[in-house]
């Protein structure tokens, strides 16, 4: 994994204020532009571990997720007048590499019509990132916050962002529970609206079932490697983190309830 220091102070202007995280765009030495989160916390940093093996994760399942980094913000390069804690910085930030050509999807999709969709190009990945969820209990991608960018030079491909909310709201230590129909895009208007032809179609629902099994399995393989390239100064214990993940996520049965929850949130819609 790569880390970067920042190299200029980041303008106030450029703070997602109406965010909850408040990330920042932040000019780093490699001379691009990153969506920076930092550590709220002054003890583990749970939330930026979450953000860093989601992204991880989204790569292997072939997800279209930035570039991510590891960044270490200079205390002149803070925002001023915000008024961030200094120790919010001591430890490296996750940073997405921001694109200007990314948009927000709530308006893309509520002046999206049926007769338009061969301009959408990701069809299958709405229903990727869908699945996504389910598997990693994320509860913070539903249609009233979707948490998706749009890239609007390439083919309008989906932009999964923002998970720190995964694993029940980082609660992994308790045990994992599904999340509810309406925690999911899936019970967005979209998915009746627009993507109809395809959540009916039995073979593209068989070949997500496929998918699911071999990302999981993908994963599985290159965590050692994952949990390895996490920041020590995120004080996570990485063998701990590593047990829980391998009793929660990754065991048959919890693919099983995945998919159970996904065939019925499926069904669910389609009914309405």
């Amino acid at each position: 994994m790569q880390y970067l220091t920042s190299i200029t102070q980041a303008d106030k202007e450029n703070v997602y204020i109406n965010n909850n995280s408040k990330p920042f765009i932040v000019l780093c030495d490699d001379l691009n532009d990153y969506v920076c989160k930092y550590n709220k916390s002054s003890s583990t940093a749970f939330r930026l571990f979450n953000e860093y093996i989601s992204a991880s994760f989204l790569k292997l399942w072939q997800l279209n997720v930035p570039d991510f980094c590891f960044i270490n913000v200079k205390r002149e390069h803070i925002p001023q007048d915000l008024g961030f804690p200094y120790y919010f910085f001591d430890v490296p930030c996750f940073g997405s590499l921001f694109n200007r050509n990314f948009k927000e999807v709530d308006n893309f999709f509520s002046g999206f019509k049926y007769a338009d969709s061969h301009k959408f190009q990701s069809i299958a990945d709405y229903f990727k990132i869908a699945l996504f969820d389910i598997w990693l209990a994320n509860d913070d991608r539903h249609p009233g916050n979707y948490n998706l960018l749009i890239d609007t030079e390439q083919n309008n491909k989906l932009i999964p962002i923002d998970h720190e909310a995964v694993f029940n709201t980082s609660n992994l230590h308790l045990g994992l529970y599904p999340i509810s129909y309406e925690a999911s895009i899936l019970s967005s208007e979209i998915v009746h609206r627009m993507l109809k032809n395809y959540a009916s179609n039995q073979q593209f629902v068989n070949n997500l079932e496929n998918y699911l099994y071999l990302c999981v399995k993908v994963c599985l393989e290159n965590l050692d490697n994952i949990l390895y390239n996490s920041p020590n100064e995120w004080n996570i214990d990485k063998q701990k983190i590593k047990e829980l993940l391998i009793q929660h996520i990754f065991n048959k049965e919890w693919s099983l309830i995945c998919w159970k929850t996904f065939r019925e949130f499926l069904q669910i819609r389609l009914n309405n």
